[in-house]
């Protein structure tokens, strides 16, 4: 009988052995699991000076993959983890998060939901990399973000390759659409006015506004016009308004070369033909 119950009593404690065993090896693998991997000193002093040489500065897209950007995107990093920009159509926001020389990109990058004429593609491209790079380098000028496939290089400084021309830059008015000497005028009352900076980008006001950047050459006349992108506004009245608009910023995005007469009348061709006249601003 007393064989019976030290019999069962070491079945009893045997098991107890293995389910403590058990239940210690189920909780250290999971504080393993959980263990929060710690910066070094190295790494984190690489995450303060890159954040340092990052912040409050904008950041202007130089290359995408070694293709040269065409767009007007920019991004900027603020010292609490947020990034704000603008991709080429639509203001961008995200936050990120700087371990030695490795970036996250913490949630999807966001955009507003404007309509882009142009651009649209590169704007695509530029927020899908950006959501997947890993790697991070700067310099004084020069921000690199990268993953093992694409490589965004950016430069703090605008730089651009367009030739503006002082006799284009200002504000215009709209008069008319002469497409093979067939004239439409501007609809009673409305107005539309461009204004054509020096920096090469361009700005107005039809029944929505607009914006995108262009290259003028005053000693051949070229001209080219893009990046268009307008609000999304409906306007009812007048009647015409809205073809009105459509038809200035299809043409516009045409744009091929433009004249001036007596600078005062400045006509943007879309085909050989076919122009969009206006009359000098204030």
């Amino acid at each position: 009988m007393k064989a019976i119950v030290y019999f069962i009593f070491g079945v009893i404690a045997t098991s107890l052995v293995w389910v403590s065993l058990f239940a210690f090896t189920d909780i250290f693998d999971k504080a393993k699991s959980e263990e929060v991997v710690q910066e070094t000193p190295e790494e984190e002093e690489s995450s303060e000076n890159i954040q340092e040489l990052i912040v409050g500065d904008k950041w202007y897209l130089e290359t995408m993959n070694s293709e040269e950007s065409t767009a007007n995107i920019f991004i900027e990093f603020d010292p609490l983890g947020n990034a704000t920009g603008f991709s080429g159509c639509n203001d961008l926001s995200t936050s990120y998060e700087i371990k030695g020389t490795s970036i996250t990109i913490l949630k999807p990058v966001t955009t507003t939901l404007k309509l882009c004429i142009e651009g649209g593609e590169e704007e695509v491209e530029f927020t899908t990399i950006l959501q997947e790079v890993d790697k991070i380098s700067a310099t004084e000028d020069i921000l690199v973000l990268s993953s093992d496939e694409d490589t965004l290089v950016f430069n703090k400084e605008k730089t651009t390759t367009s030739t503006t021309s002082s006799n284009i830059a200002g504000t215009w008015q709209f008069a008319a659409i002469s497409e093979n000497e067939v004239a439409t005028s501007l609809v009673e009352g409305t107005t539309v006015s461009i204004v054509f900076s020096p920096d090469g980008s361009i700005s107005g006001e039809a029944c929505n506004s607009f914006g995108g950047n262009y290259i003028a050459n005053e000693e051949d006349m070229n001209l080219a016009i893009s990046n268009l992108i307008s609000t999304k506004k409906a306007c009812i009245q007048p009647v015409g308004i809205m073809e009105q608009e459509d038809a200035i910023l299809a043409n516009l995005s045409s744009a091929t070369r433009y004249e001036m007469i007596e600078n005062a009348i400045l006509r943007v061709f879309y085909s050989e033909n076919s122009y969009i006249e206006f009359m000098k601003g204030l």
